[in-house]
């Protein structure tokens, strides 16, 4: 290749399109959050491969719009790249609205809506959630919904409750759970809700496989066969999880990812905690903690080496990772080590089952500067064991600063539309999502 050649490809656009999008994600993977922070900074290309996710649609007065994404705005070619919205709704009688404005995005495939409410029209509310999104355009691509509910007891709540709720009678919005017809597409849902059997019509979907649960399930009088794929993300006791509940109510589980996060990881004992799924293949759990450490790899190996020697638990396991992180004395990183299960052609007692191991399978304790900086921190700023790089991380990104003044914006907005505002990206990067308000001012949309 000529100069000539070689500069035309290694222009801002050129570099870009030279490798496929799902390799430039693969490789901004492994980027700190203050490295992934300053690539996303050379562009809005640059800045949608760094946080792909989607966008938050929040329910107050904040100073971003969807403007931008509007015909003619700085980012109306980046529309399709939006494949997921979550709204913040505070105001119930404001959803109809919001679900609306998401459909200027014509890729949508996940939606979250988080929301609060009293208990008393919860279900009439989800009801109405899913009548309005039922015929929005992008309601029958969308292959997840996470919900998460909040509840309230403020009784000004009840008059939004019973506005929205009387805005969608004798009009197709007027439909339930039950005679909704769900996209074919669905395959995953996360919840967090207690009152966890009102989603009953739509947890019991052929469809759905995959389920995410963020807070503890009890008294529950029925089963889901349809659900393959089991996450228990949460930092509740173990007590009030009941994990050992788990199988009779998902039968046919066959993988089981339990991520609990330092200093929530199960101890030495940790395979008491796994739920005894008849099925079960695949195992995600967080790195066992022993006396404050990563339990060492021969420790894992030699209990798994005897629970399945010595019973009949965990019969069809092929594969467990587990995750967990390192500290540095001004940073973190993950790590994660996976073992594959096989039986042993001949062995002898206690040494039936193999095991291969991939992964960080050394250098996985904590670095030795990470301790002495908890005693002298010469930085001065406060650090807590749980955050990453002292600070901020790629999944909470500062949003809290001052807005600019109406009049600062103003200027803004009379910019070039291919300009590219570092100030303003930093407002719209929140968790790997931009983030945009509820303003009436749509620019069109």
């Amino acid at each position: 290749m000529d100069d000539t050649g070689l500069n035309a490809s290694l222009d801002g656009s050129g570099l870009l399109s030279a490798l496929p999008t799902e390799l430039w994600y693969y490789v901004l993977s492994f980027l700190d959050p203050d490295d992934k922070m300053m690539f996303a900074r050379a562009s809005w290309l640059c800045f949608f491969m760094a946080f792909p996710n989607g966008v938050k649609i929040p329910d107050g007065p904040y100073g971003w719009q969807l403007k931008p994404f509007a015909e003619g705005g700085r980012l109306e070619g980046f529309r399709h790249r939006v494949h997921s919205v979550r709204f913040d709704i505070t105001n119930i009688s404001n959803s109809t609205f919001l679900f609306q404005k998401a459909a200027i995005f014509p890729d949508l495939r996940r939606i979250e809506i988080n929301f609060v409410s009293s208990h008393d029209h919860l279900r009439s509310l989800f009801d109405g959630f899913f009548s309005v999104l039922s015929v929005q355009p992008y309601f029958s691509n969308l292959s997840h919904l996470a919900i998460t509910w909040h509840p309230t007891y403020y009784s000004s709540r009840l008059l939004d409750e019973k506005k929205f709720l009387d805005s969608l009678e004798g009009k197709e919005f007027s439909k339930t759970m039950e005679t909704i017809e769900f996209p074919p597409s669905l395959r995953s849902l996360t919840v967090f809700i207690s009152q966890f059997h009102i989603l009953l019509p739509l947890l019991t979907l052929k469809t759905i496989t995959n389920l995410v649960l963020l807070y503890p399930i009890q008294d529950i009088d029925f089963t889901l066969p349809n659900i393959k794929n089991l996450t228990f993300f949460t930092q509740y006791s173990l007590f009030r999880l009941q994990l050992g509940t788990l199988p009779a109510i998902f039968p046919s589980v066959e993988s089981f990812s339990f991520p609990r996060t330092r200093p929530g990881a199960p101890d030495e004992n940790w395979l008491k905690y796994i739920p005894n799924f008849p099925r079960v293949k695949t195992l995600n759990l967080a790195w066992p903690q022993i006396d404050g450490k990563n339990a060492d790899l021969n420790i894992l190996e030699t209990a798994l080496q005897a629970k399945l020697s010595t019973s009949n638990d965990l019969r069809a396991l092929e594969k467990i990772t587990f995750c967990g992180f390192r500290d540095f004395a001004e940073h973190r990183r993950n790590i994660f080590a996976t073992c594959m299960i096989s039986r042993a052609a001949k062995a002898k007692p206690g040494e039936e089952w193999v095991f291969k191991w991939h992964g960080t399978i050394s250098n996985y304790q904590d670095d030795a500067g990470y301790g002495g900086s908890l005693v002298d921190n010469l930085s001065g700023d406060e650090w807590e064991p749980g955050n990453t790089d002292g600070g901020d991380d790629e999944n909470d990104m500062d949003i809290g600063r001052d807005l600019e003044s109406e009049e600062e914006a103003e200027d803004e907005e009379e910019e070039e539309a291919d300009d590219y505002d570092s100030e303003y990206f930093e407002h719209l990067a929140v968790g790997d999502e931009l983030y945009v308000s509820d303003s009436s001012d749509l620019g069109g949309c």
